[in-house]
């Protein structure tokens, strides 16, 4: 949500400067107003702080779906072949293969703040584009 800085005037005329988070900047004067203040300067704030969480999870159903998949499909995915075939890989091996794999992918998502698209071209990985 966006930020946006205020100065105003209090009811004695005393100056008065602050922030308020609103969606929009017509919701920001109603609220600056509901204070009891007369705004004077209203500006969205240039460099709104990033959200921690936003560093891990965007908000978005896709977002969640992709860590779900590789902190948790993947690994178990990785254990049961194993499991499975135990003559070509030991249920260890396929764990730490496939959990190394994920590492790799959710290192790229903390990094980049987005999950890697597909190498065609394709859309996957990115959220709602």
């Amino acid at each position: 949500m966006p930020e946006y800085e205020y100065e105003a005037l209090d009811s004695s005329g005393k100056s008065v400067t602050g922030s308020v988070f609103c969606s929009d900047e017509q919701k920001a004067l109603e609220q600056v107003q509901k204070f009891g203040f007369h705004v004077t300067k209203l500006t969205p704030r240039k460099e709104a702080p990033q959200e921690p969480l936003s560093k891990y999870w965007d908000g978005t159903f896709w977002d969640a779906v992709q860590w779900i998949f590789w902190c948790v499909c993947m690994p178990l995915a990785g254990l049961i072949g194993g499991v499975n075939n135990p003559e070509k890989v030991t249920p260890a091996v396929g764990f730490i293969f496939a959990g190394l794999m994920s590492l790799f992918f959710i290192s790229k998502r903390v990094r980049d703040g987005k999950w890697p698209e597909g190498g065609e071209g394709g859309g996957g990985g990115g959220g709602g584009e």
